[in-house]
């Protein structure tokens, strides 16, 4: 009889082990970063995952910008030059311009979209952008080619 007591108790020890590791393991939505309020994020991968960087406030612009994304990482240390796939306006007062490979002051000449306040884009891949002077609004895959936001 003790030694069917030991068991029962080795058993439920055992189960009670499986259940705590269930229930600690991380979900995706658990793991993937969050972006604080009244900020820019950019995402590493679509649907909000992956590495996050969060766009600085400008002095002279007064919002969140990175003219040279090269210079920067994702929380997870890998390049965020055209390294993004999604974006999210968490900011209700702001309006900004993503820019594909360009670097700055030459953002005019490059395809480009608004990301607007409070406004998220969980994929890239297919976005309405307007390309350089004179050009028109078309659709066009931004995934992975991002270089300057403001």
């Amino acid at each position: 009889m003790h030694f069917q007591i030991r068991a029962a108790c080795a058993a439920l020890a055992a189960a009670a082990m499986v259940i705590l590791a269930v229930l600690a393991a991380p979900t995706t939505a658990q793991a993937a970063s969050t972006c604080p309020p009244k900020s820019l994020c950019l995402f590493e991968k679509p649907n909000f995952q992956g590495g996050m960087f969060v766009v600085g406030h400008d002095d002279q612009f007064g919002s969140p910008c990175d003219r040279y994304l090269v210079d920067n990482k994702f929380d997870n240390g890998n390049a965020v030059d055209e390294h993004v796939s999604s974006i999210k306006n968490n900011d209700s007062n702001r309006i900004v311009t993503a820019y594909m490979g360009t670097r700055w002051p030459t953002a005019n000449t490059s395809p480009y979209f608004y990301v607007t306040n409070k406004q998220s884009y969980a994929d890239l891949s297919w976005i309405r952008t307007w390309y350089g002077p004179g050009g028109a609004w078309t659709m066009r895959n931004m995934d992975n080619a991002i270089s300057a936001i403001c």
